[in-house]
């Protein structure tokens, strides 16, 4: 696959979120716009996947089932395997105390939804160019 455009390089993007909806139509987004995307819906699914996708960057939910975005981040941040995987939290919490929480977790981009998609791929592309 080559990179989308405006890209320098092809982007694998693990999006996890609960709202099946929203990862399914997100993917899509991005698969049509010539990013490699999995998805999953909850923390265990993503530390697995993860290790087998070997993500570039991950869009991580907060508010998940079985265990929350911030101990989903701080596992991976404890982990060599994802020191240059960017992860952004893409959630409905935008408040200040939940962002300060993020930063500390070790999320490298806050985001509150609802997020423009146009929005989303300039992020991307910022984060794409910074390796």
């Amino acid at each position: 696959m080559g990179a989308p455009p405006g890209f320098e390089k092809p982007l694998r993007v693990l999006i996890v979120d609960d709202n099946r909806a929203l990862t399914s139509s997100l993917g899509w987004l991005l698969e049509e716009h010539m990013f490699d995307v999995a998805t999953c819906h909850n923390g265990p699914e993503c530390l697995e996947l993860a290790g087998a996708f070997a993500p570039d960057v991950i869009l991580l939910d907060i508010g998940l089932p079985v265990m929350d975005g911030f101990h989903v981040c701080r596992t991976l941040r404890d982990d060599p395997q994802f020191n240059g995987t960017r992860i952004v939290a893409q959630t409905g919490y935008g408040d200040d105390a939940t962002i300060a929480r993020a930063a500390a977790a070790g999320f490298d981009v806050h985001l509150t939804k609802p997020v423009e998609f146009s929005a989303l791929l300039e992020l991307l592309k910022d984060l794409s160019s910074d390796d």
